[in-house]
């Protein structure tokens, strides 16, 4: 289940950055954040499942 969360979270986050408009000012908005942390968290969890085996 955990490994499956982490799966769903990491898809979340990158079509999220992959579906973000361009901006001209190089700042991060929240949505980018927000998907940042959110592919990070789904990492995490990917890789916690991957050594418990």
């Amino acid at each position: 289940m955990q490994k499956v969360l982490g799966f769903v979270l990491m898809v979340t986050g990158l079509s999220a950055v992959a579906m973000a408009g361009v901006t001209v000012v190089p700042e991060i908005s929240p949505a980018t954040a927000v998907s940042g942390l959110t592919v990070l968290a789904g990492a995490v969890l990917v890789i916690r499942g991957r050594r418990k085996k």
